[in-house]
Parts: structure tokens; sequence; C-alpha cells
């Protein structure tokens, strides 16, 4: 085990100049783990494993090699960032375990470009190098799995913010959220490149099914129910609503064109797409909200990536899932949150 010869900030790349933020801190005497030595702008670089203080966890990140007194042997690596993209987003970690001994670093999206850092894998984790906001970035573990060499090809039926629907550049655009005042579902319009909405487009079907409802009613408009079944025979349904017109289709497959964005229905509020993504199929009525007395209410999901419905007199209504948590995970969501 090697030391700390003085206190010193712990980074989250080989470099203290603002690029990475702090990890944490060590302390002059504490002990580490050195994993590897890295080169990095003209510097010797460790990067360490140390305990969380107060808890079972541990960290990795980086210190200057100068400041440890270091025991292993560990070799040296010079710098290499191999482009990947991420094929299942998810959360990234502080070690190379998803099993609560290294602590969450943050997330990646999926399609989104990162690099592979000097080409180690270590119990089926990568280490990678992404972006996060304010011009900065995050070095931290994923499971090698959620990678790829090739980006993902991006679907007209994804519907997460910014995802490229066709050549002309057209994005979509999120404009109410999921628990946006008690939404159980989101609301999306399509952008051109310039970032100006473009009304009167088609919508897409999120997967594979069987159209098993549609129609017209007061409060959702002009709207479109689809039944799904997964590989593990879960089925589940999702909801399109306020279309200013739908096709007549008894089956679709997955980004097959169902109908054209509209703002039918009195719960409307300007040309978008309602979509809930539900366990149950609705039986009528607005499934556009949480209500409490009437009122839309916020809820709280507790990071399950569903919300289960119940009325006034707590019978169970419906499981509502969080559609950008299906497009990040796919129907391992429903699979896993299926009882």
């Amino acid at each position: 085990m090697s030391t700390m010869k003085s206190n010193e900030y712990v980074y989250y790349g080989p470099d203290d100049g603002g690029l990475y933020p702090q990890v944490g801190s060590v302390s002059s005497g504490e002990t580490v783990t050195v994993i590897w030595r890295e080169i990095a702008n003209g510097y010797l670089w460790a990067h360490i494993e140390y305990n969380v203080t107060g808890t079972n966890q541990k960290k990795r990140g980086y210190v200057n090699a100068s400041t440890v007194n270091i025991t292993e042997t560990v070799s040296n690596y010079t710098q290499s960032l191999q482009t990947r993209y991420i094929h299942t987003a998810g959360p990234t970690y502080l070690g190379p375990d998803d099993n609560n001994l290294y602590p969450e670093a943050g997330s990646v999206s999926y399609a989104e470009e990162v690099k592979w850092v000097c080409s180690i894998r270590e119990n089926d984790f990568v280490y990678i190098e992404y972006d996060i906001s304010g011009g900065k970035k995050k070095r931290a573990y994923i499971h090698g799995n959620s990678l790829g060499t090739s980006a993902p090809s991006l679907k007209p039926g994804r519907y997460l913010e910014g995802n490229i629907i066709n050549s002309q550049g057209e994005k979509w655009h999120i404009t109410g959220g999921w628990n946006n005042k008690g939404h159980v579902a989101i609301d999306v319009v399509r952008h051109n490149s310039s970032g100006t909405s473009v009304p009167d487009k088609e919508v897409y079907a999120i997967a594979a099914g069987t159209v098993v409802s549609k129609g017209t009613n007061s409060a959702n408009g002009n709207y479109v129910i689809i039944k799904h079944t997964t590989a593990q025979n879960k089925t589940y349904y999702s909801l399109y609503f306020h279309l200013d017109s739908y096709y007549n289709k008894t089956s679709v497959a997955e980004n097959e064109a169902i109908g054209i964005m509209g703002n039918t229905g009195s719960a409307s509020r300007g040309t978008h797409l309602h979509l809930s993504i539900t366990k149950n199929q609705p039986t009528g009525g607005c499934y556009g909200y949480y209500k409490v007395n009437d009122v839309n209410t916020p809820f709280n999901e507790t990071g399950s990536g569903y919300f289960d419905y119940y009325n006034s007199a707590n019978v169970f209504l419906n499981r509502f899932y969080n559609p950008t948590k299906y497009f990040e995970l796919g129907e391992s969501l429903i699979n896993n949150a299926y009882n």
C-alpha cells in the first residue's frame, strides 16, 4: 500500500487546472492504492483508490504522482483515448463495480460519444471519459457491454431530447417532462435544424405492436393506443394523444408512422404529442396527469422508472412508466418492474 505525502484534492482526470472536477480529497499519511500511473499534459499522475471516510465505500481518482509514496509495482500508461458510443444508457461509477462498493459518478446517455481510456477492462468494467456541463469532463467506470465501436442508429420513435429524426436535421424536443406538475407522460414537439418548431409532422410507434384502440375523446382529442409484448412475454401499452389525425392501422412495426401531431382535445396546449407508457390499457378519461382532488399533483418516482396511480379510494388504476427511462433502458424497464 502507498501513502500520501501531503493533503491533496483528488480529481476526475489527470489535470488540476479546471478541466476535471474534484472527486474528493486525501490526507497526508493516508493509505491509498495506486492503480496505475499515467503521463498526461507533461506530468505523471497516479490513478488511486482510497476509502471514503465513515462508509464502506471506495473512490478512484487522480493525484499528481509526486505527492504519493508509491510502494506498489504499477504500470505507466500514456494517455490513449479511443472513441466509443453508449449503447446502454445508465450511471457511471467511481470504480469497477455497481454493487455499492463505489459511488455513482454521474450518467451517460444513449448514443453519447465517449472515450475509452487506456484500453483497460476490470471486472467487466471499462474506464471512460465523457463531457459534462460547463465545458468540463469526467472519467469514470461503466460496464463494458454498454459501449459500442459505432454509433447506434437514431430512430424516429425514440422520443429523446435532441434525438435526430431524419436527414433534414429535425430533432425531438420535450416541452413537458415526466412529473412536471404530476405529468405521467412526456410532451414532445419536432424542431428543425434551426430550433424552430415544425408542426403537422408524423409521430411513430415506440415498438412493434397491435393497435387496440383509436378514436376521439374530449380530453385527449384524437388518440391511438398500442399494445406491446416484451421478449419475456410482459405486456404494456403506449398512448399517443392530441393527434391532428391518425392512420387506420391494426398493427405497427417499431418506428412506423401512426398519425400526425396535433392540438386536439380540451387538455392540449398547442401542437405536440403527449406520450404515455402504461402497464394496463386505460379504459377512458384523461390519463395525462396524476390528480388529487382533481388537482394536478407532483408524485415521487423514487428512481424506479414508474409510478403507480391510485384513486381517492386507494384503488389501483394503472402503472405509468417514465418514457425517458424506457428509451434509455428499453424493455428491461418493463420486465424488471412487472409484478
